[in-house]
C-alpha cells in the first residue's frame, strides 16, 4: 500500500532527513505500507521512496514519523486537484499501481495485487482507493489479472462512466503484454527532458 501526504514543509528538507511530518496512521495500517509520497500542496512535485520502517517513529502522541529511503524528489503532473478527490485529508492510501505508456496511453498495471484472505469491505475499500489513484494520475486503462478477480460492480460503472478501459488477461499474456521491465519507475520519465528536475538521497 501506498500512504500519501500533502504538506506544506519544503520536501527538500524533508528528503534531507528522508523522513516526513507527523501523521496521524493507524498502528495497523503501518505493516500494510510499502510505498511514499510526500506531495507539495500545489501537487506539482513529489518526494517518493520506499517505506523505511528503521527510519519510523511514533511521538508522544502516537503520530507517526513516516521514514523513507530510496527517495527523490520529483515534477509531479496531477489530473485531478487534491481537494475533488480527497477533500480536506492530507493522509491517503491507495494500491501499489505499475505505470506504462505507450501510443500516449498512460496504463495502470496492478501488478501485484493478492485478494485471497480479504473481505468484501475490504476489496470494496481496495477499489475505491482505485479509483481515487486513477483521477490522480489520470490513468486511461487499468490492466488486472485474471482469476476470480472479485471486481465490484461500482468500479465498473465508475469506469463506463469515465470512459476507463478496463482489461482482464491470463498471467502469461499479462508479463508477455506488460513486461516489468517497461514499468515507468521515476515520474520524470513522463516529462520532457527540459521538465524534468532530479534531486535524490
Amino acid at each position: 500500500m501506498v500512504v500519501n501526504v500533502r504538506t506544506q514543509d519544503d520536501l527538500r528538507d524533508l528528503l534531507r532527513n528522508r523522513a516526513t511530518g507527523n501523521w496521524n496512521v493507524g498502528i495497523s495500517t503501518e505493516p500494510k505500507i510499502t510505498k511514499v509520497r510526500v506531495f507539495n500542496w500545489d501537487t506539482d512535485q513529489v518526494l517518493k521512496g520506499d517505506y523505511e520502517p528503521s527510519r519510523s517513529a511514533r511521538d508522544a502522541n502516537n503520530d507517526l514519523i513516516i521514514g523513507i529511503s530510496k527517495c527523490r524528489i520529483e515534477n509531479f503532473r496531477a489530473n485531478e486537484r487534491w481537494f475533488d478527490i480527497f477533500q480536506m485529508a492530507v493522509v491517503v492510501y491507495t494500491p501499489p499501481v505499475a505505470i506504462q505508456k505507450s501510443n500516449g496511453i498512460v496504463t495502470g498495471i496492478l501488478r501485484d495485487t493478492n485478494f485471497d484472505g480479504m473481505s468484501q469491505n475490504e476489496i470494496d475499500d481496495f477499489f475505491r482507493r482505485l479509483i481515487a489513484e486513477i483521477r490522480l494520475r489520470g490513468l486511461q486503462k487499468i490492466v488486472l489479472k485474471s482469476g476470480g478477480i472479485p471486481i465490484p460492480d461500482f468500479f465498473r460503472q465508475w469506469c463506463q462512466d469515465n470512459n476507463e478501459e478496463i482489461e482482464i488477461i491470463t498471467e502469461d499474456e499479462f508479463n508477455r503484454q506488460y513486461p516489468i521491465d517497461n514499468d515507468i519507475l521515476w515520474e520524470d520519465d513522463l516529462f520532457d527532458d527540459d521538465q524534468q528536475i532530479d534531486l535524490r538521497d
